[in-house]
């Protein structure tokens, strides 16, 4: 599984962002955005949410800017902030998701780029999507701890500073995230969704 990590600005960079160098903070952004827009996508598994979670990131980074402690890593605390906004935006959504697929990389495949691919690749690309709209459906705090653990390949420490939560809380929630999963792929396969 590859690792989703936030890169890390130049310090010189980040420096003149923080003395509102507004060419610098345009440089923070362009080195982010790839990154920001597949950690939004993978929580709420819809493009244009995504796209419109990212503008927010960005924004609240702005106006958040001078919160932020040289003293300490940039990465986490930006992790912290773009996954809080997201978690924001998947409490005001509450609602049915567009599901797609993702590549490898992460990147999404419209319908019609999807290549066939017989029947064992069908079944694959079935189950991924049920497992996708199982994963939509499950509370946002859920959402996000499966996000990051499976599809970021974040640690159980990364989580819990990313989301300000003791490790075994993080734990806690993804244990009952994964039982939620498990009944939702179970009732689906027997027919009972």
């Amino acid at each position: 599984m590859r690792k989703m990590m936030a890169p890390q600005p130049d310090p010189m960079v980040l420096s003149d962002a923080l003395r509102g160098e507004p060419n610098a903070f345009g440089r923070i952004v362009l080195l982010y955005q790839d990154w920001v827009f597949r950690l939004a996508y993978r929580m709420v598994w819809d493009a244009h949410e995504a796209s419109d979670l990212s503008q927010e990131v960005f924004l609240r980074l702005y106006r958040s800017l001078d919160k932020y402690d040289p003293s300490r890593p940039f990465g986490p605390w930006f992790q912290r902030l773009a996954t809080n906004v997201c978690l924001n935006g998947l409490k005001r959504r509450k609602g049915a998701s567009r599901v797609q697929s993702l590549d490898a990389a992460g990147e999404v495949i419209e319908p019609e780029a999807r290549e066939p691919g017989g029947l064992e690749a069908a079944g694959e690309a079935d189950r991924a999507a049920r497992l996708r709209e199982a994963v939509s459906d499950l509370p946002p705090d859920y959402r996000a701890v499966i996000s990051m653990r499976y599809l970021e390949g974040s640690s159980y420490e990364d989580i819990a500073t990313a989301l300000d939560l003791p490790v075994g809380t993080v734990k806690n929630r993804l244990f009952r995230a994964r039982e939620r999963l498990k009944q939702a792929m179970a009732m689906e396969g027997a027919g009972l969704a």
